[in-house]
């Protein structure tokens, strides 16, 4: 399995966005995520669409998706379409068609956090800071800490009590939550995020020291030595990306305990 990620960051005046791949492994201490891809990119925009709001995100998409494919096409080249067998991505349209057309034998899953994320948000939008929605947030958040389906819906039956029958844009959302977990198979809620590449940018602060470059090993090693002192943290890198940025650093299942330590493979 590989998850795709992606991210915004403020760079020389402008805006960057590092896009990591990372495949899952597993080893007798836990999971453990090593990156296998990386882009990095600035964003140019024109003139016009600096004055449009919608003509800006129609460039970036065109933008990104066309270094996604990029990444993605690299990976697949290096080890084959046919060895990948889930692509995890958060809930962006570009990915709906690059991922089928660059592994075809495939699944495709979305991350479910970000459907989670925007079915609280049109909770919040419908209703405030009521009591209802106070009631529903910790029914929600406790999703984070079952690990198998049925736990899960039962959750998920509670969060449709205290709805009641809500208008039809929460009842879809709340159907598509549902649809996705019982679609993504692979430990349910193993990571925080449900993608690991995603969990490299949830982790780390500031945002701008996982995108920072390396030019030189002995700058990444220096790097690593301080993340593990201070993250208590597994990190791996291929050897294609020894060097450089950004680098996974994902704990194994049980956090503190036995952790792996850094390496190059």
């Amino acid at each position: 399995m590989i998850t795709v990620d992606e991210i915004y960051y403020k760079c020389n005046g402008g805006t960057g966005v590092h896009i990591v791949v990372s495949a899952v492994c597993e080893d007798k201490n836990g999971k453990y995520t090593v990156i296998i891809g990386s882009e990095d990119f600035m964003i140019e925009l024109s003139e016009e669409s600096r004055k449009d709001k919608r003509k800006m995100k129609k460039e970036i998409r065109e933008m990104l998706s066309k270094h996604i494919e990029k990444v993605l096409q690299d990976v697949a080249e290096r080890y084959g379409v046919t060895c990948i067998k889930i692509v995890l991505t958060d809930d962006d349209p570009v990915y709906s068609t690059i991922v089928p057309n660059i592994f075809p034998f495939a699944i495709h899953r979305i991350c479910l956090w970000h459907i989670l994320k925007n079915f609280l948000k049109a909770l919040e939008k419908l209703y405030g800071n009521s009591k209802i929605f106070q009631k529903v947030i910790p029914t929600i958040n406790s999703l984070w800490h079952v690990n198998n389906q049925k736990k899960a819906m039962e959750i998920l039956d509670k969060v449709q009590s205290i709805l009641g029958s809500a208008n039809k844009k929460i009842t879809r959302r709340l159907a598509k939550l549902r649809e996705r977990i019982i679609k993504n198979r692979i430990g349910l809620l193993d990571f925080r995020t449900n993608n690991p590449s995603e969990s490299t940018f949830a982790r780390i602060k500031p945002l701008i020291k996982v995108i920072k470059s390396f030019q030189s090993e002995d700058g990444m090693k220096n790097y690593l030595n301080s993340m593990v002192m201070w993250y208590n943290t597994s990190v791996f890198v291929d050897g294609a990306h020894r060097g450089k940025s950004p680098i996974e650093l994902v704990c194994p299942a049980g956090v503190g305990d036995k952790i792996t330590p850094f390496s190059y493979i």
